[in-house]
């Protein structure tokens, strides 16, 4: 029942901060409100990774799963032309 309510509150603050960020920035900020929206959706999984023991998605993990692949095959393509 903790986590239940734990859930609620982190939802509840998330949907508030959003509600206030998108009202406070005006209506032709579109992509001022997608950046705020990113940061707090990112903000509640952090908590909820907190609060849940999850795998935290920070920017190592972005570098990890995004850009490791496309560095080694960028390598690959390099190299592998030098080869022939």
């Amino acid at each position: 029942m903790n986590g239940i309510l734990a859930a609620f509150v982190i939802l509840l603050v998330s949907g508030l901060v959003m509600y206030l960020g998108f009202k406070m920035s005006g209506k032709n900020n579109k992509k001022g409100k997608l950046v705020y929206a990113c940061l707090v959706v990112w903000a509640a999984y952090m908590a909820f990774a907190k609060q849940f023991d999850l795998d935290p998605l920070n920017t190592v993990t972005l570098r990890t799963v995004v850009l490791s692949p496309i560095s080694k095959f960028v390598e690959q393509y390099i190299f592998g032309m030098t080869n022939e």
